[in-house]
């Protein structure tokens, strides 16, 4: 196995220069405005419902400082409700908040979706909600890792078997040109990827 000394620098938290942006092989969609940026009459944002509402995902929003107005309002680093809800493992918000028709695709400054957050807190439950509800599985974020690079280097087992069952890919590679397969922090985790990486490469049978 190869280094993976390039896992510190994917979740540090950095601005996003234009060039590297430019560098970066994949369609960026920026859902990002102003921190806490009210809703106008015009905006082309989905306003949250003003009926009906779920208390708990009511209060969970006043909690954490994000609008009601506006579910795809954004905080500091263009993090999202959703961003958040994943980070803190709170499945249940995130379930509401996907029900409410958030984008889960949205991306932060560092071009990482909530499927990253939920990777990060080894939070199985919203893993599912947010794949189920179609979530890029091979994402790159601004270092070209995907959540499936970061939990193997993380050594996060579990997460990394949930990704490769929903058909995460192994081929991506960071910046610096390491895989998921390079970037295994345990065997159990390596063995995993190594099946993967041949199930991929093996040609479909034909019936």
């Amino acid at each position: 196995m190869r280094s993976t000394r390039f896992s510190v620098s994917m979740i540090r938290r950095s601005s996003v220069s234009t060039t590297l942006r430019s560098a970066i092989p994949f369609s960026i969609r920026d859902c990002s405005r102003s921190p806490r940026m009210p809703i106008s009459k015009n905006s082309d944002q989905r306003p949250m419902p003003t009926n009906d509402q779920p208390a708990r995902l009511e209060q969970w929003l006043a909690a954490e400082g994000f609008p009601l107005s506006d579910l795809e309002a954004v905080q500091a680093n263009e993090t999202t409700a959703l961003m958040r809800a994943a980070r803190l493992g709170r499945a249940d918000i995130v379930a509401l908040l996907i029900e409410q028709g958030v984008d889960v695709n949205c991306l932060n400054a560092d071009q990482n979706p909530a499927l990253w957050f939920a990777c990060f807190s080894d939070s199985l439950p919203s893993i599912e909600l947010l794949i189920n509800a179609g979530a890029n599985l091979n994402n790159q974020n601004v270092n070209g890792a995907t959540p499936l690079i970061f939990a193997a280097s993380a050594g996060k087992t579990e997460v990394v078997q949930l990704l490769l069952q929903h058909g995460a890919s192994t081929t991506p590679e960071t910046l610096d040109g390491f895989a998921a397969l390079d970037s295994a922090a345990t065997r159990p985790i390596l063995k995993l990827l190594r099946a993967a990486a041949t199930n991929e490469t093996q040609p479909e049978s034909t019936p």
